[in-house]
């Protein structure tokens, strides 16, 4: 009789010992399935990290420009321009010379990050700049001071001397868009390379460039008229997008004080004209770096039929933010034969 007992359950069926198996079994399904689930969760979440900017510029695929143009800014909308309205120090918000004065008087650097400041070329805004990092405070502090040389002058916050600063340069990454409340448009954003930011005046090349020439050259009222010209000239090459490799080789020289100064010195003193600006590949472009070759040409506009033309060749890396300029001997100059 106990035997019996023994042999059956609780409801007098026989013991089946699958029985007692079974719900472990449904419990471990269970939770392959939470498992499986997570796991498909977890990687729909992760996906649009692993292509986001910030990843895009941890894993090195962040795409470079090299930008020279005009300094500018937007709002964001029409309530964030309004913010800015201050009855006494900033009346209207779109003046940029009351606005830098806004920056560095009541208004104070912080309500600099609430603007977006542009970079324009032929005025239309092509790009927006974003200091972003441990340094963002120091990238507005310089965007503060380039668009007070820019609309008042250099020197003081007052004007100093007089002279205005004619462009920026900005090198940097690009990383998503934004809108415009002026602009009506989406353009990118730049998070720029806040150590090498800085304005390009048009008058301190000339002047420096003036200083490098001999006295009699100096003298010559004819030549010193031709240098506006010809600055205009070369500053106009910079008027391009700065994404393309072959852009960011060009306007890195073009607006490099060193490289340029006693091209553009020479060019004065021989009563040469622009020709044009061409970039080509490098001949030579070792692993892991982008070379190109910047090559300037002048022509003598007075007696073109017995005065060849003159190339002068810069090469340049641009396989990282800031370009650099590859030394490659004595600077490299040779006369070309002028085809009419």
């Amino acid at each position: 009789m106990a035997e019996d007992q023994i042999g059956k359950g609780a409801d007098d069926r026989p013991y089946d010992s699958s029985e007692a198996i079974a719900p472990q079994s449904e419990a471990l399904a269970q939770a392959e399935r939470l498992r499986d689930g997570a796991t498909r969760v977890s990687s729909a979440v992760m996906d649009p990290v692993r292509t986001s900017a910030c990843c895009e510029a941890c894993s090195g695929e962040r795409e470079l420009a090299f930008v020279v143009g005009r300094l500018g800014f937007d709002f964001v909308n029409r309530t964030n321009r309004d913010t800015f309205i201050q009855p006494r120090d900033l009346p209207n918000p779109d003046d940029k010379g009351a606005m830098f004065r806004y920056f560095r008087g009541r208004g104070g650097l912080a309500r600099a990050e609430r603007l977006i400041w542009t970079v324009e070329v032929d005025e239309d805004p092509l790009y927006a700049i974003e200091p972003t990092g441990a340094f963002a405070r120091d990238g507005y502090d310089r965007l503060v001071t380039f668009l007070g040389e820019q609309e008042i002058g250099e020197g003081t916050p007052e004007g100093g001397n007089g002279e205005k600063a004619d462009r920026i340069i900005v090198p940097g990454f690009i990383s998503g868009t934004t809108s415009l409340f002026y602009g009506g448009k989406q353009v990118e954003v730049i998070r720029p390379d806040i150590t090498d930011l800085t304005n390009f005046s048009t008058h301190r090349i000339i002047s420096a460039a003036s200083e490098a020439l001999s006295e009699d050259v100096r003298a010559d009222t004819a030549r010193m008229d031709n240098v506006g010209g010809l600055a205009a000239a070369m500053f106009d090459e910079l008027r391009n997008p700065g994404r393309s490799a072959a852009d960011r080789a060009k306007n890195f020289v073009v607006s490099s004080v060193a490289p340029m100064l006693s091209i553009f010195a020479e060019a004065i003193g021989l009563k040469y004209a622009l020709e044009g600006v061409s970039v080509s590949p490098a001949r030579i472009r070792p692993a892991g770096t982008d070379r190109w070759d910047v090559v300037v040409s002048f022509f003598s506009p007075e007696d073109q039929l017995n005065r060849a033309s003159v190339e002068y060749t810069i090469t340049v890396d641009v396989n990282y933010v800031m370009p650099h300029i590859v030394a490659v001997g004595p600077r490299r100059a040779k006369p070309t034969r002028l085809v009419l």
